[in-house]
């Protein structure tokens, strides 16, 4: 199990790597090209292009995804998959016509600018649920090779339209979101030569039932998911500025090889999960992945939040310094959110994905009641601290609920650790050197948030290890010992 899963994640994770790699490479011209309003814009844009592609996309995928096996062994995936298409374009159709009235209406009440990015990040949101769909057919058919490029490709064509129109042709945001749009309607092209076989361009109702019975329940959750994640945005746009939203989003941007990793894991980790469902070891091995997710994922997520201010000070200009203290919070928060598709998964056992809807409206009240009680007085750091709490509270309650479902053999006490090692590492990372501090200082800085987040890594690592585990890192530090002597 263990080796098909970190070799597929791998895999997955190579187009992760190339995205993050760019965008990471992207910051210094987007920090000095476009202000932190400006960035603040571009990141609440975003964010509509993720509750449309939600909406439109009505999320199809994971209805396609829960029953694409069973549809392959009876030869209707074709079927399953053009039902599912369609359904896209019906969701599309109806918020082309929602964002149409919003443009309308912005556009006689306020910049006319704003409107007509709407509209364009409106025709983006069909192509981008595609793309997603037609990435996942690849995944489910184990056509990796295909995916990688369609992947890669889209990250390579939107990067290079980017730079060329942002940097060449200084038309800042719309720049970035045209680019992003042109990119995904060329890809989207290509991926319906290679998916030929694998859809039908036909409407079916009982397969529409089947996809939609499993998918439309998910979709609340979904929403409450997006408000999780998004909503501080725009609280802190109202109570603050769109400044204060761009320092934000670039700390989010830094974490983003926490949200690779989380990506490549998931794209691997679902389609493993839908094949075991059901299986004797079914239990002992969903219990055994969380320890190991806890067990990669709490040091890698501790060393980006103590480096996290060195790199805003090497990457962005020095508006942006800000970000550096709320690296923490996101990428901890990022961690959390990950183990969700573990926890949660007692729920799509039994069909029962109305039950992430309580779990995911369970995080976002938290998410909001501490933003809306403290933004006042802590700002910034209140958002960063409240999608932390949020995304904890939200992997515990559906973990609770789950647990009811179907019992898993989880260890109760390597969550409890990772829990307080996420809160230490966070606050201790929160306080750096001024904004007029030299490089060396932020350096220095670094290194001492890297001892502590080292030492609390250390912990949660003893504790998430099994015997197995201590074992063999015992004989190959003895093996290492008697080959330095031999």
């Amino acid at each position: 199990m263990l080796k098909r899963i970190f070799k597929e994640t791998a895999t997955y994770a190579i187009a992760g790597v190339i995205s993050r790699v760019i965008g990471i490479l992207l910051i210094p011209i987007y920090t000095r090209m476009l202000s932190p309003s400006e960035f603040g814009l571009y990141d609440i844009l975003l964010t509509i292009l993720g509750i449309l592609v939600l909406l439109s996309g009505l999320q199809v995928e994971s209805g396609i995804g829960r029953s694409y096996y069973e549809a392959r062994q009876k030869k209707y995936h074709p079927d399953l998959v053009g039902t599912g298409i369609i359904l896209c374009f019906v969701g599309a159709l109806v918020c082309w016509l929602i964002m149409l009235i919003a443009y309308l209406f912005i556009h006689k009440r306020w910049m006319q600018n704003q409107g007509a990015f709407l509209l364009v990040v409106a025709f983006s949101a069909l192509p981008s649920q595609l793309l997603n769909l037609a990435q996942m057919v690849l995944r489910l058919e184990n056509r990796v090779n295909q995916f990688l490029i369609l992947s890669i490709g889209d990250i390579l064509t939107t990067s290079c339209l980017c730079v060329g129109i942002v940097v060449y042709g200084h038309f800042g945001v719309a720049g970035i979101i045209g680019s992003m749009l042109a990119s995904k309607l060329i890809w989207i092209l290509v991926s319906a030569v290679w998916l030929k076989p694998f859809y039908n361009f036909r409407f079916n109702r009982i397969y529409a039932k089947e996809i939609l019975v499993y998918s439309l329940p998910t979709l609340p959750g979904g929403l409450v998911a997006w408000c999780q994640s998004s909503a501080s945005r725009y609280i802190l746009a109202g109570a603050m500025s769109l400044f204060e939203v761009g320092i934000f989003g670039l700390a989010v941007r830094i974490g983003s090889p926490v949200v690779m990793l989380l990506t490549a894991f998931r794209m691997a980790w679902y389609p493993f999960s839908m094949e075991i469902m059901g299986h004797a070891e079914f239990k002992e091995k969903c219990a055994r992945m969380l320890d190991i997710y806890w067990l990669l994922g709490f040091p890698i997520c501790a060393m980006i939040a103590a480096f996290g201010g060195l790199a805003i000070a090497l990457l962005a200009s020095k508006s942006y310094l800000p970000a550096g203290g709320l690296v923490g919070f996101i990428v901890m928060g990022i961690l959390w959110m990950g183990a969700q598709q573990i926890v949660g998964l007692g729920n799509d056992y039994v069909r029962k994905t109305y039950l992430t809807l309580i779990a995911f409206a369970a995080g976002t009240g938290i998410n909001i009641v501490i933003l809306m009680a403290t933004i006042k007085r802590w700002g910034l750091v209140s958002a960063a601290l409240a999608y932390l709490a949020g995304n904890v509270g939200t992997t515990i309650v559906l973990m609770a609920l789950a647990q009811k479902q179907i019992r898993m053999p989880y260890r109760y006490p390597v969550m409890l650790w990772v829990g307080i090692g996420s809160v230490v590492v966070s606050f201790w990372c929160l306080w750096g050197p001024p904004p007029q501090a030299g490089l060396s200082d932020v350096l220095l800085d670094a290194l001492k948030k890297g001892a502590v987040a080292l030492a609390m890594s250390a912990i949660v690592v003893i504790i998430a290890a099994s015997k197995d585990d201590k074992v063999n890192a015992r004989r190959a530090l003895v093996s290492a010992y008697q080959g330095m002597w031999a």
